[in-house]
Formats: C-alpha cells, sequence, structure tokens
C-alpha cells in the first residue's frame, strides 16, 4: 500500500461544529494547528511540486484535463477527507458502489491563497470560482454529510477551477474504494479506525476485485445515525 498522507491527530473525536452558532471551543486549537501545517505547506503563495493530492470521486474514468466549467474541484491534501467524501457521494444511492481514489502529484506550483474562517466555503467564494487560484483551507470530513453526528476528522482541502489547472497536476495512481467498508465504520474516530483500509486495490494493477461486499441502503444509514 502506498505511502499516503494523513490529516494532524486530535487527542479527542469532534464534535459537529455545524451544530453550534459559532466554532466551538474543542475546534480552536485544531484548527490553529491545522492553519500552522498550511503556512508550513505553501511556498510564496504556492503549492509546491511534487505535493501530493488525492482527490474521491465515483467516476472510474475520470480526466482532470476534460474539466472545463466553472465549477470547484476538491482535492484532499491528506487522503481521509477523500476517502469520507466518496461515501458521501454514495447517500444518493439505494446501494453502494465502488468508489475511485486518484493520487495526484503537483508538476507545476499552484497558487493559493489560505482561507482560515472554517466555515467559509469556496464553493460560494467567488474568487475560487471563477479566478485563476486555488484556495486552500481546513476542511470538516465528515462520516457522511453536513448533518452527521460526531466524530468528525479536520483535514485540509485545496479547492480549485481544474479549468486553469489542467497542467498543474498528474495522476500517479488509482484506487478502488470500497463503501460499505466505511460504512461499517462511521462511528469511529480516525485513531480507531484508519479509513485507507476501504482500499480494496490499486487499479492500474489489473487485479480482479473478488471480496464479496457487504449491501447497506441509504435508508440503513439514516436509522444507524438516528441512533446517535
Amino acid at each position: 500500500m502506498a505511502n499516503f498522507v494523513y490529516p494532524i491527530p486530535f487527542p479527542v473525536p469532534l464534535s459537529n461544529p455545524y451544530d453550534y452558532p459559532e466554532v466551538p471551543v474543542e475546534w480552536e486549537t485544531p484548527i490553529t494547528n491545522t492553519l500552522m501545517h498550511i503556512s508550513e505547506l505553501v511556498e510564496n503563495n504556492h503549492i509546491p511540486i511534487d505535493t501530493k493530492l488525492y482527490h474521491g470521486s465515483l467516476d472510474h474514468h475520470l480526466d482532470f484535463n476534460r474539466l472545463t466549467r466553472d465549477e470547484i474541484t476538491f482535492f484532499g491534501i491528506d487522503v481521509v477527507i477523500s476517502l469520507w467524501y466518496i461515501f458521501e457521494m454514495q447517500l444518493d444511492y439505494r446501494h453502494f458502489k465502488l468508489g475511485k481514489l486518484y493520487e495526484c502529484v503537483v508538476i507545476n506550483p499552484i497558487p493559493v491563497k489560505i482561507i482560515t474562517d472554517l466555515f467559509d466555503n469556496p464553493k460560494e467564494n467567488e474568487s475560487c470560482i471563477s479566478e485563476p487560484i486555488g484556495c486552500i483551507h481546513p476542511q470538516i470530513s465528515f462520516h457522511g454529510d453536513g448533518n452527521s453526528g460526531p466524530p468528525c476528522d479536520l483535514s485540509i482541502e485545496l479547492s480549485m477551477n481544474m479549468k486553469y489547472f489542467k497542467d498543474y497536476i498528474k495522476v500517479v495512481k488509482t484506487y478502488v474504494v470500497d463503501p460499505s467498508i466505511l460504512y461499517e465504520n462511521i462511528d469511529k474516530s480516525f485513531s480507531e479506525f484508519n479509513p485507507i483500509q476501504s482500499i480494496i486495490s490499486e487499479s492500474t494493477l489489473g487485479k480482479r476485485i473478488s471480496r464479496k461486499r457487504k449491501r447497506h441502503s441509504k435508508k440503513a444509514f439514516n436509522d444507524k445515525r438516528m441512533l446517535l
């Protein structure tokens, strides 16, 4: 298995900050530490060459060079948020289907601005959408959708309009992800469950996937969340 990048570990599971009118106290130190990590990563307002980026998708034949619309594409600086994003996208389906994790590397420095406000959504930030600049920021990694209860992880996300950055990244590896494994562990924090366990193969190896998967419905997911 690849040498993946992980988020900064925190001593206690984090609750959903959207349950509060403002950022709860328990998030203050994690956010500060994450912003420090971002400042260490960014060099002269750019994401440097050879930085790893991760993108979770349900598209098994995604070509970033063909993304031309004015819309945001999300990349995790760590692998965790991209894996849970694959699970989040499954909630519109009756049954889970295999996802794809794209491991990319930066080949040209990406100009970025740092967003410090946890509640500043890049999808609603005009400069992130329409300007040739990426937005790097702390991002909540929900184990489900934005209404999910604890635990949550705090990751770093790079949001950018790919029509400006076709020649800035390349895919170096792809992985097949079984979201039912994530489903079985939605109530566990990162210290209890490493979501890379949901990766069942490197698709570039051409291996046939033979693991028998449990089929969980969206209703089963919602019923489980009702108990939290």
